[in-house]
C-alpha cells in the first residue's frame, strides 16, 4: 500500500467497505467483530498493509467471522464479507508483487 496521504481508490474502497461492515456488525450487537474490523480499517486507512492481513485472518476456519450468525442481517453480512474478501485478496496480491519488485 502506498504511503501517500491520498489512498489509492481500491484501498479507499476497501476501507469504506470495512466501515460499512463494522457498522453492520455493531448494529447487530456483534461488538467483538465490529471492533476487530475497526482495527483493520484503521490500519488500512493509515496505509498499513497489516490491516489486510488482519482482516483476511478473520475469515475461514472454526470460530471465524464466516461462522457468525446475525439475527436478520446474515445476507448483508455475507455480501459484505465476500466483497471485502475479494478486494482484500486483490490488494494483498498487489502488495506482495510490489514487495517482490
Amino acid at each position: 500500500m502506498c504511503a501517500a496521504s491520498v489512498l489509492h481508490p481500491d484501498v479507499a474502497a476497501f476501507a469504506a467497505l470495512l466501515r460499512r461492515l463494522e457498522q453492520h456488525l455493531a448494529a447487530h450487537g456483534a461488538t467483538y467483530w465490529a471492533t476487530s474490523i475497526s482495527r483493520s480499517r484503521a490500519a488500512v486507512e493509515a496505509s498499513d498493509a497489516g490491516g489486510l492481513t488482519r482482516f483476511l485472518g478473520m475469515l475461514g476456519g472454526s470460530g471465524s467471522l464466516n461462522d457468525l450468525m446475525l439475527e436478520g442481517g446474515n445476507a448483508e453480512l455475507g455480501r459484505m464479507c465476500s466483497a471485502a474478501w475479494k478486494l482484500a485478496t486483490k490488494l494483498q496480491h498487489e502488495e506482495d508483487e510490489a514487495r517482490r519488485g
